[in-house]
């Protein structure tokens, strides 16, 4: 059998964030549910939701999810750097959630699927 190589690959990320203007420094001014953006050619971000605890408090915490689906080649690393670009400096997130798929195939046929999750929780200060 000859070596298995990836033929899809995705990546959610799950953001808990109490900065409310920080979908439009990910995404671009006004940015709604549904906007991508492709960051390297192949290779998309999507913008899914957002969501607030109903009745949340001003400054609590709510929830930003990203889809990326990436292009066959790309190197997962360029994807890592591009989000850590946009999130280093932003102390305001509280939790990050990375859910990673990817389907790998020989010239016989699917192979394998291949999950992993990290999650990096703020302690409190």
């Amino acid at each position: 059998m000859q070596a298995c190589k990836p033929v899809a690959e995705r990546i959610d990320l799950e953001l808990s964030t109490t900065d409310t203007e920080f979908v439009d420094s990910f995404f671009g001014s006004h940015a709604s549910p549904g906007v991508t953006l492709e960051i390297f050619p192949g290779t998309t971000v999507k913008y899914l939701k957002s969501e607030a605890a109903i009745g949340a408090l001003p400054g609590l915490p709510f929830l930003v999810q990203v889809g990326i689906a990436i292009g066959t080649g790309v190197m997962t690393n360029f994807i890592a750097d591009w989000v850590f670009q946009r999130i280093k400096r932003k102390e305001c997130i509280v939790r990050l959630r990375v859910n990673r798929s990817v389907i790998e195939s020989t010239p016989e046929g699917l192979a394998r699927k291949i999950e992993e999750v990290i999650e990096i929780q703020e302690g409190p200060k």
